[in-house]
This record gives structure tokens, C-alpha cells and sequence, in this order.
């Protein structure tokens, strides 16, 4: 898990594509006049020639004679690299091999951190540029596959301040997802387009000429040119067609529709006009990514593979070399992808065969993971299986692999996976991972009915009377595992025991699970310093048995149990000390769970737009991996930060996404420990306070929750609920005993919630005094640790009691503190709506405005349009109108000119002069 996956050479290479029969000296011209701009756009569909222009270009800058030498370096990306620390690996990576040296401390600074300043980082790279004499273009091929935010950001932020001696390029079939308005508006951008990359007239006929070998009609050019629309694939197509020497006019009869249907018809004549050799070589080998001589050879049964390839390159029958050698090919992606299509109406035991024999090749020559992938489009499962259970279960196990190993487990039979117990453990995890919680369930339960009943025939490997002790003790720990994050407290402990008696204390990997769930079964019960004390003993055990991954998932769960414990700092201590040196970034070891958990504290420190950042982060690491419980608890906490930039329809999106991606996953416990205060605390930010009332109202029916932090949060939610409806008395009552017992346990963070909660109910009381004892309390407990959103969150009344206290009180209390606590709270911060039914009913209050909403007023009461404030700001369109709708919605108005008159009614822009 801690492994960062090396580096593929060949995507540093700028594709070796076939010189082009007809040079596009326009195409090159235009990017040349381009260079002194900071970003050169290619972007058009499939099939448009980007990567070919591209190339050509490349050519054309290194003979180019210039008082400033130009050098081309290439990045080929795919999905695989939409993450910003392997997506900057492969850019740096580029650029140092091109300017030796340069990028070498940002590439270590990137790779050795546990949360890489990705701003700092580029920084490095540009001060170690910016005085060199050449210029480098850094081409990044198939830019669309990129969608992180946080890599998209950055890649804006080296855009607004790159040096003379970079210059960027994207060749993409999509606009880029930051936003090129400014760079538009000030002419930094050089693009080139779907009708730039289209052939010309006269680049059609020759086009044609060349490649067919035959002359054409000016007017049957100009007719084919209009058919193909100058789509240069399809141009390509058709003059290889014409290779067979079949009649124009006749293939101009029969070309018409879209380009696919364009395409799908030269597709079928391009073959038909190739010798049968030359199809059957096609046909077969599309199945495979990538070809080489040797490989060909064995799938396809034959001895003449490397003169096959040769002659499909010389005949542009768009095979692509990927390395210098030229001993490894590719077909280009629509052409694989029409072959494909050709190749699946073959019978079944054809495919099956051309896969059998990929599969024995792969793993003769040691790609073992090509080999089971082969295998199971072979159905050979056992195969399979067998090849599988020879990786050792750590690698199984890594993050990078998890994707992959999930889509293989789905087609393998279960039986055969019972007859491995190697690929037990890395199957269990793979499914707890990707959150399957149920067929988790359903496989152990029938792993130990198998091992119970004692039958020769049960499918199970041989086991003496030590094995099935011992595959008892596994089931147990997972069992156990389960147990826990469905909040089963007492089942729980008794599964933890029963794993514990079975397995061994030294030497036996699973034992740690037994440990780890006593942390959870702690937690439930409320004993957070002991569910630390044992999830951080369950991470040096797993570290001992070399399960680095397994160590530094129960370290970081350490560190939340810190957060819950009220020591939100010393969390943050707790993840700074796993970074260590050498290591790989921490976010990345971890699969986005310590991004999360930065995002968080973070929130806590009320430094929104970092937490924003790195939870984002996390969550498109996880949901990349498919580490569904990480990407599940990041949106909860993505939805916490959402309520307080005031962005309420989208934490309220968030949540609705939550309950449909989770499902059934998502326990009754993890719902009410995460969910249900976040929910209820939204409707009253919102003014619903019915739907709040109701709920309130529906917990005191229900059954009283076994586990304590249950009971406290439920109570607590409810404590908010009641002070909103004008019930101190009730709040008082009912936080007495969540105070004395959450003091009692170190449960801090209920304790200060609890505190708050007081404060306002004595306020309410008219207890003054009372209730600055409690807010005092809560002071003095929050500045140790660094607390401010937590105050923010009460609204205005948390500010005027701090204010009372500045005055009354000044000497009880860290001056400093309470001094930065009431600078915080700005018109911005989130306030609780309407605290009683009447204010409720009938009234419209607004809503309070984010700092992004409140420059967007600004510019609509100057009367600018949608397009303009996008310009203005460099926000996209989009953006624009959901801020105006978002402002439309807080101010309960109907249009722009009500906004802005109910916005100066209110005081948030100065009145008209």
C-alpha cells in the first residue's frame, strides 16, 4: 500500500505516429505563432488528428532554428493518472529529464510529503526555471481524462504564473475543467479546434492521392471531402480503401451519414480490400492492448508476427509504436475499437481460445496480472484462481490493485475461491473495502458452516484439527470487524474474544483484527481514550507482521477517535507523526483517508477553503480506488464544510447522494453518528423547523440506544431541536446527564457541544450569569485545542455572550483566544434560523451570504449580465448562475432587480447614491 506505482517510460515518449503523407504546414504555423503564449489548446473528438498535429509540431520545434531553442516534452495520460500526485510525478518527471536537475527537489518535495503543498512545489519548479535560455513545451496528450479538482487547480496555478521558459499544451477531447476566461480575455491562449483540424479541400485530395496511390477527380475530392467533413481518420480510411483499386464513384455511392456511420462503413471496406492474411492479423490481435512480435506470434498461432507489424505501419493502418525499439505496438484507439466490434460477432470459443493462449504467454514471461486477466476471458477460471493465489496476499491487497481485483472477483466463481485459502484474506478485504458489507457476511457464514460440518467433500483445501482452528479465528476477527461498524456492541466483544482465544498471539496476521474491533466495540460504548489506547496497539501489531497498509489504516482511525475525544490539535500532531521520510505521500498511502480526516480538522480550525481542498482530495482519491467507506465519511464531512460556507442546497445534495450511493450499507449506528446531526442541524439553519420538531418529537417515542455515543449524539441533536423551539428548560434537563457522563469518559467533544448548548438555554432563561459560567467552560476548553467553527456554528447568540464575557468576565478566560473567537464571526457565518414557531411561520428571513455570493451581489448591483461577472471573477457560467440562484433563495426574491433591492433593504451593499 505504501508503494508508489513506478513510473510507465514509454508515456514520457511522444508517440511515434506515421509520418504524414500530406504535411499540414497550416497546423504547424499556427502553433509556432502560438508559442509565445502561455497555453496552446487542441481540443476535438476522436479521430481529429490532435496527437498527429501535435507531433508534427514537436518535429518541426526541434529543427527549428531560433535565438531561443525550443525542446518538446511529452506526457501521455490516462484515467489511471487523475490524481495530483501522480498526475505531477509524470509532468515533473518530463521536465527534469529534459532541464536535468530542475524539477528534482519539487519531485521530492511531492513524493516525500505526507500532504504535498502542491503550490509550493510547483513554486520550486518555477524558480528553478525561470532563468533558462531554452523554452520547453510540456505536452500533456489525452488531457481529459483529467477531472481531480485539486489537480486542476494546481495545473491553474501554473498557468497564472508560468515563467518565459514554459509553455503548456493540451491536447484534449474536452474543454478543461478550470477556467480560461482570463486567460481568454488577455490573449494567452493559442487553440486549435474541431474546424482548424478539419482537412482542407486541398489537403483532402492529396491526402487521398497519396495514400491510394491513384489520382482523383477534383470534383470526386471536393465530393468526398464534403461526405467525410474532412475528418481526417475517416479520409484516412477511405484512401486505404482505395488502395484495392475499387471505383470512386462506386464507394462515393455508398458514404453517407454520421462520422460513425461513416466510420463503420470504411472500417468494413478497409478490411475487405486487405489480403486475408493481413484481416485474420487485424481481427485477432485487437484483443490485445498492447502487441509485440513474440506475443502475436503465440496468440495468433503463427511465426511471421514481426513482419505483419512492419507491414501494417508502412501501410498507416494506424498501429502506433510505443517504444524507440519499436518492438511493442498499439492500434489507435477508434480503429482498435471498430475491430473489436468486428471481433465479437466471431464465435465465442474463437475469443475464448485467443485469450487461453494470451493468458499461458502473459504468464510464462512473468506478467502474472495479464495472464488472470486473459484467463478470465478465457473461462478458465481455475487458471485464474491458481495464478492469483501465487501473489503474495500484501501485494492482493494494495490500494492500486483494488479496482482491478474487485472486477475479477465478481466473474470467478465462488467455490474456486474456498479451494484457495491464499485469496481468503485478500477477498474478505477487497469486499469490506469496497463497502459489501452483506456478501461479506454471506461468504463467511458459509466458510464456517463448510469448516464445521467436517465433509471431505466441501470444497475446502485439506486441513488438519490446528487449520480449522485457526481459519475459525479468521472468520471470528472478521465477524468481529462487521459487528463493530454496525454498532453491535456485545456481539462485537464476543466475537473479538472468540478470535482472540483461537489465533495465536505471535506470527498470525489476523489476530489484529481481533484487536481493532475491541477498539470499535469501544467506541460504541463510549470509551474513546481506550479505543485509542487499542486501535493504536492494533497498528503496531499489524506494522510487526509487515501489514503496512493494515498499521496505517488503524493509526489514522486512532487519530479520529483523538478528534471524537476533543483534542481536535492533537489529532493533527497524530497525523503529522505518520508522515515518515521515504515514505510515500500520506493521502496516497492511505487511500484519501487522511485527507478526509485533514479536511476535518481543518473545518474545526474554520480554514474552509483548505479543508474544502483536501476533502475533495480525498474523496476522488477513494471513490478512484473504490474504497467506498473512506469516499462515503468524506462526503459527510465534504457536506459539514458545505453548511459552513453557507452552501446549504449543496450539503443538502451532498446528503441525498450519501443515502443512495450507501444504501443499505450505512448501520443505524454510522448513520446516527455522522448523518442524523448534521441533518437535523440543516433543517434549522434552513427554517424547517416542523421537520425538526417532528423528529425531536419521534426520538422521545423510540427505543432508548444501547450504545452510549448513540444516546449522546441523539440527545444532543435533540438539545438543538428544543432550544430552537424555545424550550430551556427541557434543554437543561435533558443535557445534565450527557455533561456528567461525557466528562466522566473523556468524551470532549460532546462535552463542549453540551456546554454550548447550556449557554444558550440559560441565555434564553435570562440566566445570565449562568450562562456565562457554562460558555466560560467552554472557552477554556476549546483553546487548547485550537477550537473556532464549533463556536461560529452557534451564531449570533455564541458571539453576543462572548462578547459579554470579553467585557464581564475578561480575566476568567485566555484573552487572546476569545479576542481571535470574536474576530471570527463575521455576516458570513451560518445562524440558526427562526428559535421559536412564530418567528417561523409566515416569515421570510434570509438566509446569511458566503464571500463568493456576496462579490457576485456586488457586481449585479452594477448591472452587470452573467457573462460578464464569469469574466470579472474567472468563475465559469455555471458557476455564475447557481450563485445568483443561490442569492435569488436566500433573499426570497424573484429576479435580479429584487435581489439587489432586497440586498441594500438589508444592508449587505450600500444604498443607491
Amino acid at each position: 500500500m505504501f508503494k508508489l506505482e513506478p513510473l510507465l517510460d514509454v508515456k514520457l515518449r511522444a508517440p511515434r505516429v506515421a509520418s504524414p503523407t500530406v504535411p499540414r504546414l497550416r497546423l504547424i504555423e499556427q502553433l509556432c505563432e502560438g508559442l509565445d503564449r502561455k497555453l496552446t489548446l487542441i481540443k476535438a473528438p476522436p479521430g481529429f488528428g490532435k496527437t498527429t498535429a501535435a507531433s508534427a509540431w514537436a518535429e518541426a520545434l526541434h529543427d527549428r532554428l531560433d535565438a531561443r531553442p525550443t525542446r518538446v516534452v511529452w506526457v501521455s495520460l490516462d484515467e489511471y493518472d487523475n490524481n495530483p500526485v501522480q498526475f505531477w510525478r509524470y509532468a515533473l518527471t518530463a521536465i527534469d529529464r529534459c532541464l536535468p536537475g530542475r524539477a528534482a527537489r519539487a519531485l521530492e518535495v511531492l513524493t516525500r510529503s505526507a500532504y504535498p503543498p502542491l503550490e509550493d512545489i510547483l513554486t520550486l519548479l518555477i524558480n528553478a526555471v525561470i532563468h533558462e535560455n531554452q523554452r520547453v513545451v510540456l505536452m500533456l496528450d489525452d488531457y481529459h481524462h483529467v477531472t481531480d479538482p485539486v489537480t486542476t487547480r494546481s495545473l491553474a496555478f501554473l498557468l497564472e504564473h508560468l515563467p518565459l521558459s514554459l509553455h503548456l499544451a493540451l491536447l484534449t477531447r474536452a474543454e478543461p475543467s478550470f477556467s480560461l476566461a482570463r486567460l481568454r480575455a488577455n490573449r494567452h491562449v493559442n487553440e486549435l479546434g474541431l474546424e482548424d483540424l478539419r482537412c482542407t479541400p486541398q489537403e483532402t485530395q492529396a491526402l487521398l492521392e497519396c495514400v491510394s496511390g491513384q489520382p482523383i477527380d477534383p470534383a470526386t475530392a471536393h465530393e468526398l471531402h464534403l461526405r467525410t467533413e474532412g475528418w481526417p481518420v475517416g479520409l484516412q480510411l477511405l484512401a486505404i480503401s482505395l488502395q484495392g483499386r475499387r471505383e470512386v464513384a462506386e464507394v462515393l455511392k455508398d458514404l453517407r451519414g454520421s462520422h460513425h456511420n461513416v466510420f463503420t462503413y470504411l472500417m468494413d471496406e478497409v478490411l475487405r480490400q486487405q489480403p486475408g492474411e493481413v484481416q485474420h492479423f487485424l481481427l485477432h490481435s485487437a484483443l490485445l492492448e498492447c502487441l509485440s512480435a513474440p506475443l502475436c506470434d503465440a496468440v495468433l498461432e503463427r511465426h511471421d508476427s514481426e513482419r505483419m507489424l512492419n507491414e501494417l505501419e508502412r501501410n498507416q493502418l494506424f498501429l502506433l509504436a510505443l517504444d524507440g525499439q519499436r518492438a511493442w505496438f498499439r492500434y489507435h484507439t477508434l480503429f482498435r475499437e471498430a475491430l473489436l466490434s468486428r471481433l465479437n460477432q466471431q464465435p465465442a470459443v474463437l475469443h475464448q481460445a485467443l485469450h487461453d493462449r494470451a493468458s499461458l504467454w502473459f504468464a510464462e514471461h512473468g506478467d502474472t496480472f495479464s495472464a488472470v486477466a486473459h484467463a478470465l476471458q478465457a473461462g478458465r477460471f481455475e487458471r485464474a484462481v491458481a495464478l492469483l493465489a501465487t501473489v503474495p496476499a500484501p501485494q492482493l491487497m494494495e490500494s492500486s490493485l483494488m479496482p482491478k481485483l474487485l472486477r475479477w472477483f465478481e466473474q470467478i466463481p465462488t467455490d474456486l475461491i474456498f479451494s484457495h485459502n491464499a485469496l481468503w484474506c485478500p477477498y474478505v478485504n477487497a469486499l469490506i473495502y469496497s463497502g459489501q458489507h452483506h456478501a461479506v457476511r454471506t461468504w463467511l457464514r458459509t466458510l464456517e458452516d463448510r469448516v464445521k460440518s467436517l465433509q471431505q467433500h466441501s470444497g475446502l483445501p485439506m486441513m488438519t484439527a490446528e487449520d480449522r482452528g485457526l481459519t475459525l479465528g479468521f472468520i471470528a476477527a472478521y465477524q468481529a470487524i462487521l459487528a463493530g461498524l454496525a454498532g453491535d456492541e456485545p456481539r462485537t466483544r464476543a466475537l473479538a474474544d472468540e478470535a482472540s482465544r483461537l489465533l495465536p498471539e505471535e506470527g498470525f496476521p489476523n489476530r489484529t483484527l481481533a484487536v481493532y474491533a475491541h477498539s470499535l466495540a469501544a467506541l460504541i460504548n463510549g470509551q474513546l481514550l481506550l479505543a485509542h489506547g487499542l486501535s493504536t496497539r492494533a497498528a503496531l501489531m499489524a506494522e510487526q507482521n509487515g501489514q503496512i497498509g493494515v498499521g496505517l489504516l488503524f493509526n489514522l482511525t486512532a487519530a479520529l477517535y483523538r478528534y471524537m475525544s476533543g483534542q481536535p490539535r492533537d489529532a493533527w500532531r497524530f497525523l503529522e507523526d505518520l508522515a515518515r521520510p521515504g515514505m510515500p505521500p500520506l493521502n496516497v498511502a492511505s487511500v484519501g483517508y487522511s485527507s478526509v480526516l485533514r479536511g476535518l480538522l481543518l473545518l474545526e480550525r474554520n480554514e474552509l477553503d483548505a479543508a474544502l481542498e483536501a476533502v475533495e482530495q480525498g474523496i476522488h482519491l477513494a471513490e478512484h480506488r473504490c474504497y467506498t467507506s473512506v469516499a462515503e465519511f468524506g462526503l459527510v464531512v465534504l457536506a459539514h464544510v458545505q453548511v459552513a460556507r453557507g452552501e446549504y442546497d449543496s450539503a443538502s445534495l451532498v446528503i441525498e447522494r450519501i443515502s443512495q450511493i450507501a444504501g443499505h450499507r450505512v448501520s443505524t449506528f454510522q448513520h446516527t453518528l455522522w448523518l442524523t446531526p448534521l441533518q437535523v442541524r440543516l433543517w434549522l439553519l434552513t427554517g424547517q423547523l416542523s421537520t425538526a420538531r417532528i423528529w425531536a418529537d419521534s426520538q422521545e417515542r423510540a427505543p432508548h440506544p444501547t450504545s452510549v455515543m448513540v444516546r449522546e449524539r441523539l440527545d444532543l441533536t435533540r438539545a438543538r431541536v428544543l432550544l430552537a423551539l424555545h424550550q430551556p428548560e427541557r434543554v437543561l434537563d435533558l443535557l445534565e446527564p450527557v455533561v456528567t457522563h461525557a466528562v466522566q469518559q473523556g468524551r470532549g467533544e460532546h462535552v463542549l457541544e453540551a456546554r454550548m448548548l447550556q449557554a444558550g438555554a440559560h441565555h434564553q432563561r435570562g440566566a445570565l450569569p449562568d450562562a456565562l459560567d457554562a460558555v466560560t467552560l467552554a472557552v477554556r476548553q476549546g483553546e487548547p485545542q485550537g477550537y473556532v467553527r464549533r463556536f461560529l456554528n452557534e451564531g449570533s447568540g455564541m458571539a453576543e455572550l462572548l462578547a459579554l464575557l470579553q467585557r464581564e468576565r475578561a480575566r476568567d478566560v485566555p484573552a487572546a483566544y476569545l479576542t481571535a473567537l470574536l474576530g471570527a464571526f463575521q455576516p458570513t457565518t451560518p445562524t440558526p434560523a427562526p428559535a421559536s414557531p412564530e418567528m417561523h411561520v409566515g416569515a421570510h428571513h434570509p438566509l446569511p451570504l458566503t464571500a463568493r455570493e456576496m462579490d457576485v451581489l456586488a457586481l449585479l448591483a452594477r448591472g452587470l449580465s452573467n457573462d460578464d461577472i464569469a469574466r470579472h471573477l474567472d468563475l465559469s457560467l455555471h458557476t455564475v448562475k447557481s450563485h445568483v440562484h443561490n442569492l435569488s433563495s436566500k433573499l426570497h426574491s424573484k429576479n435580479r432587480t429584487q435581489t439587489v433591492a432586497k440586498a441594500r433593504s438589508l444592508g449587505y451593499i450600500p444604498p443607491e447614491p
